[in-house]
């Protein structure tokens, strides 16, 4: 039997570390092997607009990158076209043949229809009422009081007896 004294430190057998380097190296391969990317199907991209600027003047461009070119007027924006090339509009008068006719109306009945809602509607006299003239008096006059009165101090109790400097 082999005694191991307690100042030696503890070692472990060969076969420990093999086992522990086969299991690092098992985890190593399957890192390895599960971070492999299947090849990737490239797909083309939907068919969509493209905006392409052509036989474009070097002031044409300058104006796409203006960022008031949406917000303020502009005649390089969407609707610039339409609003600021507003095309002159020529009145044309119409002829009319006909003379005009001025209605008839005889100057004796203008007021008739007035006179004749006054005389059938008849109102209640009206009255002025009779104002009385209210009696005259002088305000009483209160005597002048002082604002302030002088003050009082009264002396009770034990100090009472005492004299006053």
């Amino acid at each position: 039997m082999t005694s191991v004294s307690a100042d030696s430190p503890r070692r472990f057998p060969a076969g420990f570390w093999i086992a522990v380097g086969l299991v690092f190296l098992t985890q190593v391969a399957l890192i390895y092997w599960l971070s492999k990317n299947p090849v990737s199907i490239i797909r083309k991209a939907p068919l969509a607009p493209e905006l392409r600027i052509t036989q474009a003047r070097s002031d044409q461009v300058l104006s796409f990158e203006d960022p008031t070119l949406f917000v303020l007027p502009h005649p390089m924006d969407f609707s610039g076209t339409v609003w600021m090339d507003i095309p002159e509009l020529k009145f044309q008068s119409q002829e009319w043949s006909e003379p005009p006719r001025w209605l008839a109306v005889p100057g004796a009945e203008l007021g008739r229809a007035f006179l004749h809602f006054v005389q059938t509607n008849a109102t209640a006299d009206f009255q002025l009422p009779i104002s009385v003239q209210p009696d005259l008096t002088m305000p009483q006059i209160l005597p002048n009081l002082p604002v302030s009165k002088p003050g009082e101090m009264r002396i009770e109790g034990p100090l009472a007896n005492r004299r006053l400097l």
